[in-house]
């Protein structure tokens, strides 16, 4: 959170419309001191940002440097960067962004009290966290920054996995392209597409995207519960958690195990020949009689 009075007072002076090289290099300064001070104010100014500058703002500012070394200080340099991310910067600038910053964030000492991000400091999920998720929903989107069947059925998920966009994407940014195929799947539900929807699924477990992206394992499990794999499903679902992420899928897949949990106890009475203990009656104790009202 911002700490330095001068640092806040500086927020006064916007982007000019007709901004010169100089004033960008302003801009980008003060963003980075934004970041080593974990202030609040760095992405509201990101998202506001004049879609004509946003290419060279996000060039100058969105890589790592040494001086964000401590808690909180690369977290909210994602977290600016992935609000200033958009589909219509050219050239498109996601998996540059994802290769340069992919290793940073693994590395990144995570937010803790009195030394977190602004979306920390909010209980919203860490940038660190969901980035990934930001560059996914970018791509999706053509040059216009529309998502068109033209880029999505013929491009991202064509039909050959291997000649795909998904294909290429995930040999070297796995999570981006698992969330990329979820997206797309979702997609496809949502029009009632549920063939292509079905496709693109089994496209993604090819790729062995399902172990990597919560929302896919979680629908595989599904599967293999459904086949009586529980340990194959549980085993899926544990590889897939990561300690001390706050990303909500996984608090899916926390839950996911919870109902394996109960699905195994199920099957254990089944096999004994008991019944679920959920269903059985609760009986009137044989002490306890209720008198006839009406003799």
């Amino acid at each position: 959170m911002i700490q330095n009075a001068e640092h806040l007072a500086s927020h006064g002076t916007l982007l000019p419309d007709d901004a010169s090289a100089a004033d960008v290099m302003v801009w980008v300064a003060r963003a980075r001191e934004c970041a080593v001070q974990r202030c609040e104010l760095l992405r509201s100014e990101c998202e506001a940002v004049d879609d004509n500058h946003r290419s060279e703002l996000f060039k100058a500012f969105a890589l790592p440097a040494q001086d964000l070394s401590e808690p909180g200080q690369l977290a909210t340099l994602v977290g600016g960067a992935m609000r200033l991310l958009k589909p219509t910067i050219t050239p498109r600038p996601e998996i540059w962004w994802w290769r340069n910053i992919n290793a940073a964030i693994r590395s990144a000492p995570r937010c803790r009290k009195g030394a977190a991000c602004p979306d920390c400091e909010e209980r919203r999920p860490c940038p660190l966290d969901v980035a990934h998720e930001y560059v996914a929903l970018s791509l999706l989107s053509d040059n216009a920054g529309h998502q068109t069947d033209k880029r999505i059925n013929g491009l991202i998920m064509k039909t050959s996995s291997t000649d795909s966009y998904l294909g290429k994407w995930s040999e070297n940014y796995p999570v981006v392209a698992g969330h990329v195929a979820y997206l797309c799947i979702k997609r496809s539900e949502l029009a009632g597409e549920h063939g292509r929807a079905e496709t693109y699924s089994g496209n993604a477990r090819r790729l062995d995207l399902h172990l990597v992206e919560p929302h896919l394992t979680i629908r595989h499990a599904q599967t293999l519960l459904g086949q009586q794999h529980v340990n194959e499903a549980e085993a899926m679902i544990k590889g897939a958690l990561i300690p001390g992420s706050t990303n909500p899928s996984q608090e899916m897949l926390r839950a996911a195990l919870i109902r394996i949990a109960s699905f195994r106890a199920q099957d254990e009475h089944r096999k004994r020949g008991e019944p679920d203990p959920q269903y059985v009656l609760l009986r009137r104790p044989a002490d306890r009689v209720r008198t006839r009202r009406f003799s």
